[in-house]
């Protein structure tokens, strides 16, 4: 009996080799490849997730910024300008990093569990020249006021670290915010946009400083006055150091405090670029991203960057 025996001849085994040969050069760059896209996906995803999120933190704050207060600095210095108008051109502006501004107390403006207001943004102008000494602001409860900053700031500020900023005020943002060098407002008149309180009772505030006696009397030669008025405890500023965003709090310049005496916290790391302007009271900023990749390594799939922006109005 004849018995056939079957097996790869040695021209098919060739070609067998020459095939997994192909599979094995064109395969591994093709994982390779796909495993590169997959990093940069990644990498893309998450530099993209945490700019948003930077960008909206930022951007949650200056929501509930006094317009007229927002300043940029450069670095931690005296020298400073309004934000309306400045304009990042040229490399000398790069070295202002520093975003600053007077926030109002939004938290006690949302009341209490019933919507209620804690303090009523108005004063009432008649009583409070009537009183000479007090502003009187009718429908607030200033004590619950105090006690709400106590919370939110751990016990470090209250309302006697306090002042409002007055709608009918001068806002001269050299002198009218505290901005001015570490310098504390001393004079309470119309030409200080903010005007050092403290609480006097349930619907009066005191002078933190001085007395109200030359408001009053700008006031009265002013005539017809804005009695509106924001409440404010702290400022904010968010400075860009050597690559990372941090986020400053609980400072009030009023007292003569700088950005560097308030609480910080970290934003983001690996930031490339901060930049903001303001036209007509409306805020944009720009936060860039880089990954933290150089480049080098067997992906090798470089370094880049993402911008995202927001505009507040």
């Amino acid at each position: 009996m004849c018995r056939s025996k079957k097996g790869f001849t040695f021209i098919e085994m060739i070609f067998v080799l020459i095939i997994l040969a192909i599979i094995a050069k064109y395969g591994v760059e093709f994982l390779a490849q796909a495993y590169r896209n997959y990093l940069y996906e990644k990498i893309t995803n998450k530099i993209a997730n945490t700019s948003s999120s930077a960008v909206e933190f930022v951007a949650k704050r200056l929501q509930y910024r006094i317009r007229p207060s927002v300043i940029v600095r450069k670095g931690s210095t005296t020298d400073f300008r309004a934000l309306e108008g400045f304009s990042f051109t040229g490399s000398a502006s790069e070295d202002y990093n520093v975003l600053e501004w007077i926030g109002y107390d939004i938290e006690g403006f949302r009341g209490d569990e019933n919507a209620t207001p804690l303090w009523s943004g108005v004063i009432d102008k008649q009583a409070s020249l009537n009183d000479g000494a007090h502003l009187v602001t009718p429908g607030s409860d200033l004590d619950a006021v105090d006690a709400l900053i106590k919370v939110l700031s751990n016990g470090d500020s209250s309302l006697d670290h306090a002042a409002i900023y007055l709608f009918a005020a001068e806002n001269d943002i050299r002198s009218g915010f505290g901005w001015y060098g570490g310098d504390s407002i001393v004079d309470q008149n119309l030409s200080y946009a903010m005007h050092p309180v403290k609480k006097a009772g349930k619907t009066l505030f005191d002078p933190a400083v001085g007395s109200f006696t030359g408001l009053f009397n700008d006031l009265t030669a002013k005539g017809k006055w804005d009695a509106r008025y924001y409440l404010a405890w702290s400022a904010y500023a968010v400075s860009l150091e050597d690559g990372t965003l941090k986020f400053y709090y609980d400072f009030q310049p009023w007292e003569g405090e700088k950005y560097t005496d308030g609480k910080n916290a970290t934003i983001l790391t690996h930031v490339g670029t901060f930049k903001m302007i303001q036209k007509e009271g409306v805020v944009k900023i720009q936060i860039c991203t880089a990954n933290d990749m150089n480049g080098s390594g067997t992906m090798n799939i470089g370094r880049f960057a993402q911008c995202k922006e927001k505009t507040i109005y």
